[in-house]
């Protein structure tokens, strides 16, 4: 299992945030996600099997936000 927290550009009000969780969640592999609107990150712990760092910053993206990887540990 994985954990990585994500700078994310884009965030607004706190509908930005619902959005960013949900479409992280969709990702197959994404076991806990958790975005704060204040931080100004997501932090999604996932199965390094089925998802990647590039499949998270790829919905990010496509979701009109910039994300960027500032951690990432094994858990």
């Amino acid at each position: 299992m994985q954990t990585a927290r994500l700078s994310i550009s884009g965030m607004d009000h706190e509908g930005c945030a619902d959005t960013l969780t949900g479409v992280l969640e969709a990702i197959d592999g994404v076991r806990t996600v958790s975005v704060s609107l204040a931080h100004n990150d997501a932090t999604v712990q996932y199965d390094e099997q089925l998802a990647t760092q590039e499949h998270l910053l790829s919905a990010v993206n496509d979701a009109g936000f910039i994300g960027e990887v500032q951690l990432e540990a094994t858990v």
